[in-house]
């Protein structure tokens, strides 16, 4: 949670350890996975695991987040490639609103902690891919790469850099 919180509002190298700014709520944890097919590459079907919780900014955090302007009611964050608009919002009010990306509140299950946890993900082993392989691994899966028109190589080595990436 803090690696992301880092990441997300684009946190300066030099911002205090988050551990003793923040606490993390670990009641509001949830784990969903979805099964859906990549927007990016047609035909390449993906497991989608997203991860939610909830961080409450502790007092001797205050001064830290106001410095950088992320305690206003809108403010922004840059990463490489896009900007990010932030807004505080009330928690009932963004349930209430169906927030995109923003987990329901289902009552859980009797034998799971909460609703979508996902036990026993085991991420892939390393493997050395090359786009040349990349492309037979995807067709013996079913996903016709061709399918992708004219940057189908383009998009091959985009996907071999995400996979490369972790992303």
């Amino acid at each position: 949670a803090f690696r992301g919180l880092h990441e997300e509002l684009d946190l300066p190298k030099d911002f205090p350890a988050l551990a003793g700014l923040v606490d993390f709520m670990t009641e509001s944890y949830c784990c969903i996975a979805e099964n859906l097919e990549s927007g990016s590459y047609p035909g390449l079907a993906c497991v989608y695991v997203t991860h939610y919780c909830s961080l409450q900014i502790l007092d001797e955090g205050v001064p830290h987040f106001e410095a950088l302007g992320l305690l206003v009611d809108e403010f922004e964050t840059q990463e490489h490639d896009k900007t990010n608009k932030w807004r505080w919002t009330p928690l009932a009010e963004a349930r209430g609103a169906k927030v995109k990306g923003f987990p329901s509140m289902m009552e859980p299950s009797p034998d799971k902690k909460a609703v979508g946890v996902t036990e026993n993900y085991e991420p892939l082993p390393e493997l050395q891919l090359d786009v040349a392989s990349l492309r037979v691994i995807l067709e013996a899966g079913g996903v016709n790469v061709s399918a992708w028109g004219e940057f189908t190589l383009l998009s091959l080595k985009a996907l071999l850099q995400e996979i490369d990436n972790g992303s």
